[in-house]
């Protein structure tokens, strides 16, 4: 009796779903071939640098006394492994994606979340693995 309800019903929902005429019109137009370029632009937006990854500024703070602290954001592309001199040691969070870390020829596996640090004397190897990676560094100059 149960089957019988069911195929009742699904007879039903597919008659009602084939009797709509939609006049013969795609469900959504097909874009334009040369569409528009957004004027949208960031306040702050990340700039292609070197070694392949794109940074910006996020805050700078001078001591008086001879050193300064830079934050910097970073964004490492997917699968692409770039290499980044901070020019001194810095503590780096990742913040969004995955991927391996190379810091003096020891690899590493991080995540959202990872915390690390890079000495004064080394460069930081990144590959991005399943998403490009977002990371923040505090470098000491």
């Amino acid at each position: 009796m149960a089957r019988r309800a069911a195929f009742l019903m699904l007879s039903f929902l597919l008659a009602a779903c084939a009797s709509q005429d939609n006049g013969g019109t795609a469900a959504l137009p097909r874009p334009p071939a040369n569409p528009p370029v957004a004027p949208y632009t960031p306040d702050h937006p990340l700039e292609p640098g070197p070694g392949g990854s794109a940074s910006r500024d996020v805050f700078h703070a001078d001591s008086g006394r001879g050193y300064a602290i830079e934050v910097r954001d970073y964004l490492a592309p997917l699968d692409e492994p770039v290499t980044i001199d901070f020019g001194g040691p810095a503590a780096v969070e990742v913040r969004q994606g995955g991927g391996e870390i190379t810091i003096g020829g020891a690899t590493q596996k991080v995540g959202q979340g990872s915390v690390f640090t890079v000495p004064d004397t080394q460069n930081l190897r990144v590959t991005a693995r399943g998403e490009p990676m977002q990371f923040r560094a505090w470098i000491y100059h």
